[in-house]
């Protein structure tokens, strides 16, 4: 007896939830709207003139960089880069591009570029020993 009697509470509880969602339905219908396409970012990649390629154009954008934009830049693991930028911040001789506190303890992206272009190339005569 227990047990129908549960089993009828719970389809008269069933029925009565239906009828409520029918009734909340019918006052209220639900409207789909679609959804808003938007359109790519112009610092992650722009299209050139004829649209085969994608050159990324971040770089560009910014002259005064954090480390970790830094880091994301060059594209070296996070833990290796910052104990990198600790020893050439402390190593004055190094020609790093210190963090400029004018401008918010940034580096200045031209002349990190430049220092690794400097040192990490290989030198004319290694090349033409080769």
């Amino acid at each position: 007896m227990f047990v129908r009697r549960n089993k009828a509470n719970l389809q008269n509880a069933a029925s009565i939830a239906a009828e409520q969602l029918a009734t909340f339905v019918k006052r209220a219908p639900i409207e789909f709207k679609p959804i808003e396409v938007l359109p790519p970012r112009t610092h992650d990649a722009e299209v050139d003139e004829d649209e085969t390629r994608t050159r990324s154009t971040w770089p560009e954008a910014t002259l005064f960089v954090t480390d970790a934009e830094l880091i994301r830049r060059i594209g070296v693991p996070e833990g290796a880069a910052r104990n990198a930028l600790r020893m050439l911040d402390r190593d004055r001789g190094s020609g790093f591009p210190a963090k400029q506190p004018l401008w918010g303890g940034r580096r200045y992206w031209p002349a990190v570029r430049l220092w690794f272009d400097q040192t990490s190339r290989p030198q004319e005569s290694v090349l033409q020993n080769d």
